[in-house]
């Protein structure tokens, strides 16, 4: 009785023997498959970045050309306005050689110099006034006292005064209405002012041309503007300067 206990004792020994055996073999093959599965995704994310890195070389190649082309397109437009700029400085030499130094560059003979102020008549009623060329104004405008409007004959009239200069007596003057504007084109909502048509005489320049007409009683002498609707294509202004206009040298001036 006591060895059939031993033997089974040692049978049941060698069946767990067994059994462990089998269980520690199916753990290292799940083990090696579980490895050689992590080896393989390594191996693919390894050819992923290798392709990614290929394909950014390729751009960078790409790049490095264009950034050669640039380059040289940039040495070629340096050379070329280093080209320019050398033919400036001679054409500037030789221009300095013509014209004595400190004196204006001729003028092309249809346009009149003129500065940044000038004495000029206006006609009605023939009297000299000093006005501002503003190139950077259009239109022409004239500082006027005490501006009333009227009816004669059937058609709008404006009467108003002027002053030639601080102290000196106001001088009446009526003249047809033309047209009604605003000073600026930029302020809609401000008050439309009268337009007269005046002549003036400025050096060669002998022109009708519009007046915004400008109420200020409080002023001391009338302001006169002269915008680009009368300097265009007659005169050129040099805003460094002043009374360049000595006298009437003609009667230059727009057909009209």
């Amino acid at each position: 009785m006591h060895v059939k206990r031993v033997y089974e004792q040692l049978c049941r020994v060698a069946l767990l023997g067994v059994l462990l055996a089998g269980c520690t073999t199916t753990r290292q093959e799940q083990q090696r498959t579980a490895l050689q599965a992590e080896i393989q995704a390594r191996e693919l994310a390894v050819e992923e970045q290798q392709g990614e890195l290929a394909r950014r070389s390729e751009e960078l190649e790409t790049l490095a050309a264009t950034l050669t082309a640039q380059q040289e397109d940039i040495a070629r437009e340096a050379e070329r306005l280093k080209s320019a700029e050398e033919e400036l400085k001679s054409r500037q030499k030789a221009v300095r050689k013509v014209v004595p130094q400190g004196l204006p560059p001729p003028v092309p003979s249809k346009f009149l110099l003129v500065g940044a102020r000038e004495q000029l008549t206006l006609d009605p009623p023939e009297i000299q006034l000093l006005a501002s060329m503003d190139t950077g104004s259009r239109r022409c405008t004239l500082g006027v006292y005490q501006l009333t409007e009227f009816e004669r004959d059937g058609e709008p009239h404006v009467r108003f005064s002027i002053v030639p200069a601080a102290g000196r007596d106001r001088v009446e003057i009526t003249r047809p209405l033309k047209k009604r504007l605003r000073a600026s084109s930029l302020n809609s909502s401000a008050k439309k002012r009268p337009v007269v048509e005046m002549r003036v005489r400025l050096g060669s320049i002998n022109e009708t041309t519009e007046f915004l007409l400008v109420e200020d009683n409080d002023a001391e002498f009338s302001e006169v503007s002269i915008g680009r609707d009368l300097l265009r294509d007659l005169a050129i202004v040099d805003v460094s300067k002043q009374k360049l206009v000595k006298a009437n040298t003609g009667n230059q001036g727009r057909s009209k």
